[in-house]
Order: structure tokens, then sequence, then C-alpha cells
């Protein structure tokens, strides 16, 4: 083989076909490939960030009284006759927030229903407002202080 069938990349052992790619290109490649796929799973960044909208949601308002309590689920009897399914999230939220719900305590729910389980956005009883998710349905217990 002659000379001129190789090329060299620096020091680096001959290489039949074309010069090889510089290492550094590689390692760009391999971080541009990583943060696109990061974004996409959605690791980086808040879920909204500010301005931006929240996936269309029809919110929905529950009166009744609680029938049966097991975080992180409730049971409600609505004013319509109808039972919800009341995603609470999770005990220790509550419990560091002061929250407390009773079986048969009257409240109101805003928040929005997702298949069989209604998520609160804010409970109210007693005039007291339980504080769950923000207005995009984000759990505030997943929230940065």
């Amino acid at each position: 083989m002659t000379e001129s069938t190789f090329f060299y990349d620096n020091n680096r052992r001959p290489q039949k076909g074309g010069p090889a790619k510089p290492f550094h290109q590689k390692r760009v490649r391999a971080f541009l490939f990583l943060i696109i796929l990061l974004v996409f799973c959605g690791l980086l960044g808040t879920p909204f960030p500010s301005g931006a909208q929240c996936p269309p949601q029809e919110k929905i308002v529950i009166q009744g009284k609680v029938t049966e309590l097991q975080h992180p689920i409730a049971l409600v009897k609505g004013d319509d006759g109808k039972l919800y399914r009341v995603r609470l999230g999770p005990y220790w939220y509550w419990k560091k927030k002061g929250y407390k719900l009773s079986p048969g305590e009257k409240i109101r729910i805003l928040g929005f229903k997702k298949g069989k389980l209604v998520f609160p956005i804010v409970i109210t009883t007693k005039g007291r407002k339980y504080l769950i998710r923000d207005e995009c349905g984000v759990p505030l217990w997943r929230k940065k202080p």
C-alpha cells in the first residue's frame, strides 16, 4: 500500500477511506443529543414556564360530604347524588400544611376530572382553603419553594 491511500489525524493511526472525525465533534454531538432527549422527556425546566398556557382542562366544582378517607383517596358524595373519588395527594404534604378532612365533613372542590378520579386544585371547608395544585394542575408538593 502506498501512503497516499491513508489519511492521518493528529498522530493517530492511519485510517483508510478518509480522515477520522475529531474527538471533540463526537462529544459535541453526543452532548446535543442528550440535551434534546432531556427536553423531549420533560426533565429540563418547569412543565409550564411563566407565560406559557396550561393544557386545556375543563374545571369542575363539586359540593358534597366526605364519606370515606384513606389517603391519598377520599370518597365524596356530591350534592348531585354521585360518588366521586378524589385524589388528595401524599399524606406527608397534608400533614406538613396542617390540612385535615374528616368523614361527614361538607366540602367544596374546584378541580378537574381525569377518568374516574377528581384532582382538586382547591378544597374549601368551614372557611378553610386547602391548596393542592396550581391552576395548571401541577401538584404544589412538586414545586420548589
